[in-house]
């Protein structure tokens, strides 16, 4: 009697010192990337065996010297709601995951704005929302300047529904409910939202920050399989335009290095144009976009319109990250201007059927400017399937052109298959040969 006394209590002092910890984002409800190797990962006692049974599939690992262990399973098709049996000296039991696509929103005020915050608007959306197929998982954000940490300090996954859509940010929504209704697989959504780009690094991607959110937000993720990234960032590195062209790539490349997925893709939004800086700004996004593989850009140039921004995105997500092709992804490409007398003639890429004025009439949103580099408004005609011909009386010697400077009068479009109206040029400045 007294000896299985003693051995039940040295089974739980055992069980209390190697109980199978798992992250708050391998938890009941969670959604797990479809048709790439699953990692999941936990903490448990050293050298401590770990089964895990999926989807009719057995694995196992051994935690290291530190307790950490990550099991890879095979890749799943999507589907759920599955139940995860997770074996140690304890039993984790998870329940409800489902296998779909997981995106990661990264950005500021705009990537912050929820359902809730644009209610009025949506109304109808809302009300129709549930939906066990779209879910999130929201972290509060953690800042940690003392090194990367193993896990974010709260946060659950929560189906998408009218009351719980509330919570959910509204553009990665607007997105994730595109590739549902598209696809039909369930989608997940890891939104983090806030600072300039630099705070998100690791400290070996650049250098060390004062805040080093990457710390707080990211490192606890990159465990994960994940599908992609939305990136809606930019306004707080507006005056700091030549170092982003520098710290972006930094971060994608750092990412891609952690999440162990070279070919991540991320999907950019390039910022509206309103002066000079968000010009500048915007062409270092354009140059991003075309020199860094794997990135999509979806334009920003309707204001405060999430759902066509959402479509955007989704639609350079179905060209770089389900690689479908014979499509409309992208909005005419700027390629290259020539001088011609007091014009500039300016040729596009990805033009599909042609160049096209959104809703008719006059082609807006262009200025040119001589060798003072002052930009003045400037008439604007199209030429044939792929040209722009943009001219000034005030700039007779003409050596750039700038387009969508200013939001609110852009309106170039390629055409698509049907002959309607397809997607917006992105921001652009071009300058001739040698400047």
């Amino acid at each position: 009697m007294l000896f299985g006394v003693l051995l039940a209590a040295l089974l739980a002092g055992k069980t209390g010192l190697a109980q199978i910890k798992m992250p708050r984002l391998v938890a009941d409800g969670m959604v797990l990337q479809r048709d790439m190797p699953l990692r999941i990962w936990g903490w448990s006692g050293p050298g401590e065996k770990i089964t895990i049974k999926f989807d009719g599939e057995t694995a196992s690992g051994e935690a290291d010297s530190r307790g950490k262990w990550v099991i890879e399973l095979s890749p799943k098709k999507a589907g759920g709601p599955y139940a995860m049996d997770i074996n140690g000296i304890n039993h984790v039991w998870l329940r409800n995951i489902m296998v779909g696509d997981v995106w990661v929103c990264v950005g500021q005020s705009k990537m912050a704005t929820t359902m809730g915050q644009v209610k009025e608007k949506y109304a109808d959306l809302i009300a129709r929302s549930e939906n066990t197929a779209i879910r999130q998982f929201s972290a509060p954000l953690r800042y940690d300047s003392s090194g990367p940490r193993d896990n974010v300090s709260g946060g659950k996954w929560e189906a998408a529904g009218p009351a719980t859509v509330l919570n959910f940010p509204a553009l990665a929504y607007l997105f994730a409910k595109q590739i549902n209704e598209g696809s039909r697989v369930p989608v997940g959504l890891i939104p983090v939202a806030e600072a300039t780009e630099e705070a998100w690094l690791s400290t070996d991607g650049l250098r060390a920050f004062p805040d080093a959110l990457y710390n707080g937000m990211i490192a606890p993720l990159t465990d994960a399989t994940i599908k992609g990234v939305l990136w809606y960032q930019g306004e707080a590195n507006v005056s700091r335009t030549v170092e982003y062209a520098t710290t972006f790539p930094a971060l994608v490349s750092n990412w891609r290095a952690r999440w162990k997925q070279p070919a991540l893709p991320f999907l950019l939004v390039q910022l509206a144009g309103n002066g000079e800086e968000q010009a500048a700004f915007q062409e270092v996004q354009r140059k991003i976009f075309i020199s860094v593989p794997k990135m999509g850009l979806a334009v920003a140039s309707d204001p405060g319109e999430l759902q066509e921004i959402g479509k955007r995105l989704f639609l350079a997500a179905e060209h770089v990250a389900y690689g479908k092709g014979n499509m409309i992804w992208t909005g005419p490409l700027y390629h290259s201007i020539k001088i011609k007398g007091d014009k500039i003639q300016v040729s596009f890429t990805e033009v599909e059927r042609g160049l096209i004025v959104k809703g008719g009439g006059e082609l807006k949103g262009f200025s040119i400017a001589g060798a003072d580099n002052r930009y003045v408004a400037a008439k604007a005609t199209i030429e044939g399937k792929n040209e722009v011909v943009v001219w000034s009386d005030a700039v007779p010697n003409p050596v750039s052109v700038r387009y969508g400077d200013n939001q609110h009068e852009a309106n170039l479009y390629n055409r698509d298959i049907l002959f309607n109206d397809g997607l917006p040029a992105p921001s652009f400045t071009g300058m001739a040969k040698g400047r």
